[in-house]
C-alpha cells in the first residue's frame, strides 16, 4: 500500500508528516504553497467583509490583538507547537528529501501527476488543501483529519471556537473521508483529546493532532478500501475564519480568567465507526458524560 501525505509545513505538520513516514510506506509528500494574491484579493477571499463593515472592524481589532499581545492567539499556539513538538523537527529532517514536493495547489496538474506517477493507494491529509475531485479520485481512497469534531463544529479554529463557547468538551479531531464539501465528508473516526485543568485552546488543538497520528495509524493498519462510516446530514455549526473575532477572544480570556476548564478533565476517547458498533448519537453520549455524571 502506497501513501502520500498532504499538509503545510508549520512544526505541528511535520510532526505528523515524520510520525506516518516512519511506520508506514509513505511515498510523496506534498506541500501545497497557495498562490500569492494582492491584499485586496485575500480580502475578498477571505470574505472579510461577510458580515458587514461593523464586523469586519471587530475582525481586525482581533488580528491586531494577536499580532501586539502576548496572550494574543497566534503567539500562544507558536509557544505551545514547540512545547509541543520541536524535539520531533529532526525526524522530519531525516526524511529523504527525494519524496518531498512544494506543489501550487493539489489540483493543480503537477500534484496529480506526481499522485499517478508513484501509483499512490492512499492519500491522507492534515490541513495542506481544499480538494477538488480530480485530485480527490486520483487515489483508490482520500481521507482528511479534520481539527474539530464533526459534524458539530466543521470550518476552521474549531476547537478555538468550543472552548471560546465554554464547550471544550466538544474538542477533538475527526478523520473523515474527503469529498467537495469542506469537513462534510463520511466520519471513520472521531478523537475526544484528553483535557486536563490548566490547558489552554491551544494545548487542546496540539494534542488533536497527536490524535491524528493514532487514527491515521489505527486506520492504516486495519486499512480496507471498502471500510464505511457515518454520512454526515450537516454541520452544527461551520465556522469560517471571519467567524473569529475580537469577541471570541474576550470569551477565551474570560473561560481562563474564571478556571473552567477542570470542570471538563477527562481522559483521551477514540470512536471508530467502521466496526459498525458506534452511530453518532454515542458520539454526543460520550461528550457529555461527563458534564451530566
Amino acid at each position: 500500500m502506497k501513501i502520500a501525505l498532504v499538509t503545510n509545513t508549520k512544526l505541528h505538520h511535520k510532526f505528523w508528516a515524520s510520525q506516518l513516514y516512519t511506520s508506514n510506506n509513505v511515498n510523496l509528500i506534498l506541500h501545497p504553497k497557495g498562490v500569492k494574491a494582492p491584499l485586496l484579493k485575500k480580502i475578498k477571499q477571505k470574505k472579510l467583509f461577510y458580515y458587514g463593515g461593523f464586523y469586519f472592524l471587530l475582525k481586525v481589532l482581533s488580528i491586531v490583538y494577536w499580532k501586539i499581545f502576548n496572550n494574543g492567539l497566534s503567539k500562544r499556539n507558536k509557544v505551545a507547537e514547540k512545547r509541543f513538538f520541536l524535539q520531533y523537527e529532526n525526524n522530519y529532517k531525516d526524511i529523504p528529501k527525494s519524496i518531498i514536493h512544494e506543489v501550487e495547489t493539489v489540483n493543480s496538474t503537477n500534484a496529480i501527476q506526481l499522485i499517478k506517477d508513484h501509483n499512490i493507494d492512499i492519500i491522507c491529509f492534515l490541513g495542506g488543501d481544499i480538494a477538488k475531485n480530480e485530485f480527490i479520485n486520483s487515489a483508490k481512497i482520500c481521507l482528511n483529519f479534520h481539527s474539530g469534531v464533526s459534524p458539530f463544529y466543521n470550518g476552521a479554529k474549531t476547537n478555538f471556537h468550543a472552548v471560546s463557547d465554554f464547550r471544550p468538551n466538544f474538542a477533538g479531531g475527526t478523520l473523515m473521508k474527503i469529498n467537495e464539501r469542506i469537513d462534510g465528508g463520511e466520519v471513520l473516526m472521531h478523537y475526544l483529546c484528553p483535557i486536563a485543568g490548566k490547558d489552554k485552546a491551544e494545548d487542546l488543538f496540539m494534542k488533536g493532532v497527536i490524535g491524528a497520528v493514532k487514527l491515521y495509524q489505527e486506520f492504516l493498519d486495519k486499512y480496507s478500501f471498502n471500510a464505511k462510516g457515518v454520512v454526515q446530514e450537516k454541520s452544527f455549526k461551520y465556522v469560517r475564519n471571519i467567524d473569529w473575532s475580537i469577541v471570541n477572544d474576550i470569551k477565551l480570556n474570560k473561560f481562563y480568567k474564571y478556571d473552567r476548564m477542570k470542570i471538563y478533565e477527562r481522559e483521551e476517547s477514540i470512536i471508530d465507526y467502521t466496526n459498525k458498533d458506534y452511530a453518532l448519537e454515542d458520539l454526543y453520549r460520550i461528550i457529555l458524560k461527563k458534564i451530566l455524571a
